[in-house]
């Protein structure tokens, strides 16, 4: 009985005198109000939208991060580091920002274009019906606006500022949920649209009034080739993997619908959206903390001591709530869902093992990206892409969808397997960036 009390006091000692936790804990109010405000958008989204419903706007969702992440250069995780790397010269942090800012500014212009000309086009393929073109031509306006208000929060991560951070992430979650649950149940998926335009400009508009003192002056834009090519390596980086997530969702939506049905598909973006919501709060809980503090970490050891110990902080907690989720799942349907998603209860148990294989790599992930592993990346992205396309096309139609999840588990389990050895390899190596 000691023994176990004095192991659990060392417990309680690791969480009290973790920086991590302490930063987490500042977190937990976003945490909770992202939570509460995702919740309750499923909750709209299932009962006035339906199976159907759901998935058309998670389809729109996609195509919009994508075209977001092309937009942003991919450079948000490069402002943050460099921005964190640079924390001594305001000068420096000034480049930075101005190099992002044109660099976003200019590859706003792609997407944008892509969209307006080819609307109709998009509009049948993805949505089967012509009545969203319009919107889809007007969605240039929703790209720069996420596009500009990733890069503020980013250097606002960046140079530590985590009040701040915060804050602004509890207002961008007040908005959004006050401006499209009313559409949803008023306007339905083309309400639900519109306002995501409406509640992104004001999110952005917010955060450029309340950060402007951290801000550098945007009267003569800087703009540096040393930085810019740096932003870009990390924009390579971050540009193929948060694009190949969205295109890989849409592709796979899309078989789901070809060998299943629209309904199974939104049992698939159900339990997705259900995964995305703890999963995506706990990694941007720990990013928080993670990335300023690997991006001043130079030394092989101390960034492998960093990494290992943030891991056994998190590693039990995430077990306890993909295992807690997974035997709570029939009141989670009840509750957020209606009969309709009765279904999604047998995609639980793969997609609960996924999530805890998401978890652990991020750690490895985020590591080699801030450590501008090039090469190494960028190859396994595409890889998994490749990967999680093949089996969906082997196992859907055997499996139906049910194989969806499991799916999702292989490819975890397979990056995690990729991305620790790539991690090893660089700790190797006799220095890092």
């Amino acid at each position: 009985m000691n023994q176990i009390s004095k192991n659990i006091g060392k417990v309680f000692e690791l969480y009290k005198n973790s920086q991590l936790i302490r930063v987490s804990a500042k977190n937990s109010v976003q945490v909770i109000i992202k939570l509460i405000t995702g919740l309750l958008s499923i909750k709209f989204t299932s009962i006035f939208l339906g199976t159907a419903g759901m998935t058309l706007l998670s389809q729109f969702n996609n195509i919009i991060q994508f075209s977001t992440n092309i937009a942003s250069g991919g450079v948000m995780h490069g402002v943050t580091k460099l921005s964190a790397h640079f924390d001594y010269s305001r000068t420096r942090q000034k480049i930075i920002v101005h190099s992002a800012f044109i660099i976003s500014a200019i590859c706003t212009i792609i997407p944008s274009l892509i969209i307006f000309l080819n609307a109709d086009t998009i509009a049948l393929t993805f949505f089967y019906d012509i009545k969203f073109s319009p919107i889809l031509k007007a969605s240039g306006i929703l790209i720069f606006s996420m596009a500009l208000n990733n890069l503020l929060l980013s250097f606002i991560n960046g140079i530590q500022e985590y009040n701040k951070y915060i804050f602004l992430n509890i207002i961008s979650g007040i908005i959004s949920a006050a401006f499209i649950l009313p559409a949803i149940y008023l306007y339905g998926l083309l309400g639900a649209i519109w306002a995501q335009y409406l509640s992104s400009v004001i999110t952005t508009t917010i955060t450029i009034i309340y950060i402007k003192k951290h801000l550098p002056s945007f009267r003569r834009l800087t703009f540096s080739k040393a930085i810019s090519k740096r932003l870009i390596t990390f924009g390579l980086m971050l540009l193929v993997a948060s694009s190949t997530t969205p295109l890989v969702k849409i592709l796979s939506r899309n078989i789901i619908i070809e060998y299943c049905s629209l309904n199974e598909a939104g049992w698939w973006d159900g339990i997705g959206k259900i995964s995305n919501t703890y999963t995506s709060l706990i990694i941007s809980t720990i990013s928080l903390y993670i990335l300023p503090k690997i991006s001043k970490t130079t030394g092989i050891d101390l960034l492998n001591k960093e990494i290992k110990i943030s891991l056994k902080q998190i590693i039990p907690l995430v077990l306890c709530g993909s295992l807690f989720i997974y035997l709570s799942r029939d009141y989670i349907i009840s509750i957020l869902f209606t009969k309709d998603f009765s279904g999604m209860k047998n995609l639980f148990l793969y997609q609960c093992l996924g999530d805890v294989f998401k978890i652990i790599s991020w750690f490895f992930a985020i590591t080699i990206m801030m450590k501008e592993q090039v090469k190494q990346y960028i190859f396994l992205e595409i890889i998994m892409a490749f990967i999680i396309i093949t089996n969906m096309y082997i196992i859907i139609p055997k499996m139906g969808i049910t194989g969806s999840t499991l799916i999702y588990a292989i490819n975890m389990f397979i990056y995690f397997i990729f991305v620790l050895i790539i991690y090893i390899r660089m700790l190797k190596k006799s220095s890092l960036q």
